[in-house]
């Protein structure tokens, strides 16, 4: 028996540590090591970056990061464990790392059920400061929930011709066509490429 719990305390990974990261990031930011800055990334932002243009942003917005680097070294600095679970109806739920372990977010955990508009709007508060998108989904009401998933599906859909998506520049005004019809406005704001308008 003694065995046996050995084994599965041996076989379970030990999670690195956020803090360790943040160290790592800022390190990184310091010395302006954009293959560094590229690792810590997720693979899907690795695609969508390439290494040299990390080695771009960190040219031309090197004040923005050096003041990052030091907010983030700063001792008023808090890191939250987190982490959520994938259901198979699309949802998901968070779980936050408390008490020296992981606990189901409340607002995930159980059925979101206000009692009065005051809770509305004290939970919808709650919702944009954590950045909640699935407590923000569950205050809508059964039409809005759907259609905003709606949509989501649909530029889902859209974006997935985009290899073969047509793309007008002018000045800093794009407009790029998809397949389907579906078009995105952007407008170039310090530098950077933002979206405008879907429609």
């Amino acid at each position: 028996m003694l065995g046996a719990t050995g084994l599965i305390a041996c076989a379970a990974p030990r999670l690195p540590s956020p803090e360790t990261a943040v160290e790592s990031y800022v390190q990184a930011l310091k010395i302006e090591d954009a293959k560094a800055l590229r690792e810590m990334m997720t693979s899907e932002s690795r695609e969508s970056m390439s290494e040299q243009e990390i080695e771009s942003i960190l040219k031309t917005d090197k004040k923005e990061l050096t003041e990052r680097a030091q907010t983030l070294a700063s001792d008023e600095t808090s890191v939250e464990r987190s982490s959520r679970l994938f259901l198979k109806n699309g949802r998901q739920v968070r779980l936050l790392w408390q008490r020296g372990g992981f606990r189901l977010d409340d607002a995930a955990a159980l059925p979101v059920r206000p009692h009065s508009p005051v809770q509305v709007l004290a939970l919808l508060e709650a919702a944009v400061e954590s950045e909640n998108f699935e407590l923000f989904l569950s205050l809508l009401s059964e039409s809005a929930q759907e259609e905003l998933i709606a949509t989501f599906s649909a530029l889902q859909k859209s974006l997935s011709g985009r290899a073969a998506a047509i793309i007008e520049t002018r000045g800093n005004v794009a407009v790029i066509e998809l397949p389907d019809g579906l078009l995105i406005e952007l407008v170039k704001e310090q530098g950077a490429w933002r979206i405008e308008e879907l429609r």
